[in-house]
């Protein structure tokens, strides 16, 4: 009985100890999520991965993304004021967005392109491949663009070839928590 409070002390130390771990442990698992203040634009990323920066979030803009340091995976978003359809088609739009990658790095090819659903909208997807100097390998870009007249909504996806053609797992888990309008 003389240590009776000796021992409740223990236990009540090793639960609060363990609630803690567990508490860290979710923590950890719980993707972080960044919304924009000025547009429906938000997307949840792993804990153990970057907030590209700069980042831009204004009410005519939005440039905001999360990487993998250690594969190079990677997720941008990219909202910005559009011109009317009348003025520039989405043909040449496309075009336009399709040379400057081609000439961007003369390793960068064009795969294949379509319209597609993405995120619940319709969706111009460009499939490109391309050399990423900075991790060493060839790397998948698949870009998903979108024009409204008054926004271009734009989500850009990297990652390694040797991840095969389709999106890796962990891609696909932001792009099921990507919100954009």
């Amino acid at each position: 009985m003389r240590y009776a409070s000796f021992w409740l002390s223990i236990l009540v130390l090793i639960a609060i100890t363990q609630a803690g771990c567990n508490k860290r442990n979710h923590e950890q698992t719980t993707p972080a999520t960044w919304r924009s203040d000025h547009h429906d634009v938000s997307f949840q990323y792993p804990r153990d991965w970057t907030l590209l920066q700069p980042f831009l979030d204004s009410e005519k803009a939005v440039t905001a993304g999360a990487i993998d340091n250690t594969t190079g995976m990677s997720l941008v978003i990219k909202l910005t004021e559009d011109v009317p359809k009348t003025m520039v088609s989405d043909e040449t739009y496309f075009e336009a967005v399709r040379n400057q990658m081609l000439t961007h790095a003369s390793g960068n090819t064009l795969l294949d392109e379509s319209e597609t659903e993405f995120v619940g909208s319709r969706y111009h997807r460009m499939h490109f491949t391309m050399t990423n100097p900075k991790f060493d390998g060839d790397f998948r870009q698949v870009a998903y663009i979108r024009r409204t007249g008054e926004f271009c909504i734009a989500c850009q996806l990297n990652y390694p070839v040797s991840t095969d053609n389709q999106i890796p797992p962990q891609l696909q888990s932001l792009i099921d928590g990507l919100e954009l309008p």
